[in-house]
């Protein structure tokens, strides 16, 4: 996901994701990016997820 999408990383937050320490650069005009992660021992028990 591109660092500078502030929309996609609130909705990915609020899904339980985690941005993770790992940054790279995107082949498109070089933008920064990043991953996340999401860790499925507690996403089931997340509230307001896609399902719920």
């Amino acid at each position: 996901m591109l660092e500078a999408n502030v929309r996609a990383r609130a909705f990915y937050r609020r899904y339980g994701f985690t941005e993770t320490a790992d940054r790279t650069h995107s082949s498109l005009n070089n933008l920064p990016e990043l991953r996340l992660r999401l860790d499925l021992r507690t996403a089931s028990t997340h509230q307001g997820g896609p399902q719920g």
